[in-house]
């Protein structure tokens, strides 16, 4: 634990770091790339010192973990979880990973694919046949040289309809730094930073078109665990995505003027496929992961919890000027620093998340031996038609530390929303190396999610330190109504695509 002394040193150096990573002395170059443009300072020896001292605190007083299996009774949100039934005792590390999971009575979770054949993955989504696709990222921590990217798109097919994955196939190779995409219209979106990239397959051959299409440079790429992340088709055409607070962007298309680009830090963005249309649809945030609509075209995010925020959940208005994680560097309408006289008015929208998780910034002391720590990462509003009524609408998050699933209910007030905890959390592991990345529906009413799985749970800027020999996806299901199921979108005439409007399943209409 930090003394009282250490963290108010961390805070003020960390603060002190993040106005001025933020600032104009951080530029964009005619080459679409970012520079540091370093400007005089009178103490730029304390500053630097503050820094390192910063993230020597920051790494010695580390958010630890959560996996202990005990917190099924300590916690009151997991007390009713039980074993996951599992057919047979484990052949395999994944297996292994599967026979530690909590879940409620009646579901179960399935592994659909691990090492040797999956590796890496930061994120993953399905195509109109059912097919999932999974970018794993070899490269992260760090951007590799031009030409020398390691990261790969990989497609899973469960051709019978048997709900098993069975075969593999590589799309792309050779991407650099990849944190999101999406698959639709011909092909797929891909997020690089600093890049947007567009990788043609318009007659769906599995095999790219060309090199991958350069449609907007200049994402922040300053922080690679903040990188462009959480791709999402919205209810209105538009690709949705969101950049994290310590990086700052100037977005553009290649070779635009300074003049013609786009700034962003913390935030959420969308592009436009057939329009080539890009905009900031909402400023503010901390390091967000996962975004999702509701049934209702509502936008949720989740993100780190923040003193600022405090939540780790935001409703997201189109628009909207929301806190940031560095509470700086706001549009000049925006007070962050309240005047003396006035030291409780901000007016910045808040998370919409109050009662949040983790022992620091708005989280209640203790609250992470509960709910877990203070990191969220994917975000999805369930609108299935496999997990049982009672969770329609509802908000899942994985809870990183906690090794947990987050349950959410956002409940109407006045215009915005109000987000509390759904009252029992419906997953939870005790395999440490654990680490749950996003999560989605499928086609089947599944839940689905991804497993980055290291003993390494935060962003670490050291390429060793990372594992890079596994990775998993998993399904979880309510079994007395599961069913594995076969669907090619793609081949239905436009009737049949109408009738699916009225399909309880979302993924389906």
């Amino acid at each position: 634990m930090l003394s009282k002394t250490n963290a108010i040193l961390y805070c003020a150096a960390l603060l002190r770091y993040s106005k001025w990573m933020l600032s104009p002395a951080y530029g964009h170059s005619s080459a679409g790339q970012f520079s540091r443009r370093w400007k005089p300072i009178r103490d730029g020896s304390r500053v630097c010192s503050e820094i390192a001292l910063a993230f020597l605190l920051a790494r010695s007083s580390a958010e630890q973990p959560l996996p202990d299996v005990g917190r099924l009774k300590s916690s009151p949100v997991l007390r009713d979880l039980r074993p996951n039934p599992i057919a047979r005792p484990p052949q395999s590390s994944p297996e292994s990973t599967v026979a530690q999971m909590y879940v409620p009575p009646g579901f179960r979770v399935e592994l659909v694919a691990g090492e040797p054949d999956l590796h890496q993955p930061v994120a993953f989504a399905f195509d109109e046949r059912g097919r999932i696709w999974v970018a794993e990222a070899y490269s992260y921590p760090q951007k590799q040289p031009a030409g020398q990217g390691l990261d790969k798109l990989v497609i899973f097919e469960d051709a019978d309809g048997d709900g098993r994955f069975e075969s593999r196939k590589e799309f792309a190779t050779g991407l650099n730094l990849v944190s999101g995409f999406e698959v639709g219209h011909g092909g797929v979106w891909v997020g690089a930073a600093p890049e947007l990239l567009f990788i043609g397959d318009r007659n769906h051959d599995d095999v790219p078109d060309g090199p991958p299409e350069i449609l907007l440079d200049g994402f922040g790429a300053q922080d690679t665990h903040e990188c462009l992340n959480s791709f999402h088709w919205g209810p209105d055409g538009w690709l949705y995505g969101i950049q994290g607070v310590f990086n700052l962007a100037h977005i553009g298309r290649p070779g635009a003027p300074a003049a013609n680009r786009t700034t962003l830090r913390a935030g959420v963005w969308r592009y436009h496929p057939v329009r080539r249309e890009f905009e900031v649809f909402a400023e503010g945030g901390s390091n967000p992961w996962g975004l999702d609509h509701d049934e209702h075209g509502q936008l949720f995010m989740t993100h780190c919890r923040s003193f600022w925020g405090r939540g780790g959940t935001t409703h997201v208005i189109q628009g909207g000027h929301f806190w940031n994680q560095a509470n700086a560097n706001y549009a000049p309408f925006i007070i962050g620093d309240p005047p003396a006289h006035q030291p409780r008015f901000r007016n910045y929208l808040l998370a919409s998340a109050r009662y949040d998780h983790g022992a620091g910034g708005a989280g209640a002391p203790g609250s992470d031996a509960i709910y877990g720590g203070h990191s969220h990462v994917g975000t999805l509003i369930y609108s299935g038609d496999n997990w049982p009524e009672e969770y329609r609408g509802h908000l899942f998050t994985l809870n990183l530390h906690g090794h947990q699933i987050n349950h959410q209910v956002n409940r109407r007030t006045g215009s915005g929303f109000d987000t509390v905890h759904g009252g029992q959390d419906p997953f939870f592991c005790s395999d440490p190396r654990f680490v749950g990345v996003d999560l989605q529906c499928g086609p089947d009413g599944a839940v689905y999610f991804i497993d980055w799985y290291d003993t390494q749970h935060c962003h670490n800027p050291v390429s060793e330190r990372w594992d890079r020999s596994n990775g998993r996806i998993y399904r979880m299901q309510f079994d007395p109504t599961y069913k594995p199921r076969k669907v090619n979108l793609a081949i239905l005439n436009d009737t049949q695509l109408v009738n699916l409007l009225g399909n309880a399943n979302d993924w389906l209409a």
